[in-house]
């Protein structure tokens, strides 16, 4: 199962590549038409049906199309698997941006296009991937901010995952602590209140974090809930019993798809204390495989995924994870950390401490003697 999830993983990256290319060489010349074009799923789930209009809404919850005949027709949102609809030219441009992992220019490129984007729900996707662009800057307030904005515009959304939840690293800097206790603090906004908790865990006011937490699972949006207790996973996992990470997969695998990324950390990170460590690798790479706009989170799984295979005798696999962190990944903090690992295991290393045994216990074997 784990080397068929690293091909996988490296067939997801070979994609990302055309992605990038088809995206690039399609900048400046998308065809202008009036008509937004709806792909949705048939009732068998077996294929795929196309309907034509003007998309006049597009929620989680649903899409609203209006027919060239005026005739309007609404559709569920888990029905529709794209929509095809002209962008303007700093949209396309920050796409393109955005695939390159150039984030800083996707980020301005995608707030020009919001300022003169008409359409809510366009809005609701530049404001998505404005999101992605300041967390994966490390820039947390900002990266708030816009997905309140997104969450206040839709309460279903289907971009919940963007939200900047913390799942490991270092605590917050003292600006970030005081926006996070800002957030706690306003009961009007429970997407916030998580926010706020998740990034206030590792700090002096971690009892107020969790009690937080806790009264979240109260909240009326699933999605809170469930990441809410997830959350509280992080000040557990020294003291987890094997039942205890049974029941986390569990309830890991009964949350919604798009908001597992993190929750998959934690169990990995749980798996590996308990001395799991190919269930610990299995569930690192669904991260990199399935939830790859989080770079750092996916660069971290890949790193554990690494530590894991080298623990059940894999190295080759390991070192080749090591790699690619440190060439898809060199925007991240992991990039250095794998940089040394991968350096520490190469072949040449490998056959000099072999070298370096052999005339140790050459030269113990002659003072025998002598």
């Amino acid at each position: 199962m784990i080397t068929k999830l690293i091909v996988l993983h490296k067939l997801r990256s070979i994609a990302s590549i055309f992605v990038v290319f088809t995206t690039v060489h399609a900048v400046g010349r998308m065809p202008a038409t009036a008509a937004d074009r709806v792909f949705l799923r048939t009732p068998s789930g077996l294929g795929e049906s196309r309907v034509v209009g003007n998309v006049e809404e597009f929620t989680g919850d649903q899409l609203v199309l209006r027919h060239p005949s005026g005739r309007q027709q609404t559709f569920k949102s888990d029905r529709v698997l794209r929509v095809e609809s002209d962008r303007s030219a700093p949209h396309q441009l920050a796409r393109a941006s955005f695939h390159r992992h150039r984030y800083q220019e996707s980020l301005e490129e995608y707030s020009k296009a919001l300022r003169i984007e008409k359409r809510k729900w366009v809005q609701r996707q530049q404001l998505a991937k404005i999101t992605w662009c300041y967390r994966n800057l490390g820039q947390f307030e900002q990266a708030s901010a816009s997905f309140l904005a997104l969450y206040r515009s839709d309460t279903t959304t289907q971009h919940f995952s963007a939200i900047p939840l913390v799942w490991g690293g270092r605590p917050p800097d003292v600006a970030v602590e005081r926006r996070a206790a800002t957030l706690l603090a306003d009961a009007k906004q429970p997407a916030g209140q998580l926010i706020g908790a998740s990034w206030l865990l590792t700090t002096a006011k971690r009892p107020e974090a969790l009690q937080m937490l806790r009264s979240l699972t109260n909240a009326t949006d699933a999605r809170i809930i469930f990441l809410a207790e997830a959350q509280t996973w992080r000040t557990q996992l020294a003291t987890l019993t094997d039942a205890d990470v049974i029941r986390m997969q569990t309830r890991v695998e009964a949350m919604p798809q798009a908001i597992r990324g993190g929750p998959y950390f934690l169990l990995g990170t749980a798996q590996a204390l308990r001395g799991q460590p190919a269930r610990a690798a299995l569930a690192f790479l669904r991260i990199p495989i399935n939830f790859p706009e989080d770079r750092t989170l996916a660069a971290q799984a890949l790193l554990a995924t690494g530590s894991e295979l080298e623990t059940i005798n894999r190295p080759g696999e390991a070192r080749g994870l090591y790699r690619e962190i440190i060439v898809d990944y060199a925007d991240t903090p992991m990039a250095a950390t794998a940089q040394g690992r991968f350096a520490a295991r190469s072949p040449s290393n490998a056959d000099n401490a072999t070298s370096d045994k052999n005339s140790s216990d050459k030269r113990n074997t002659e003072k025998k003697k002598h």
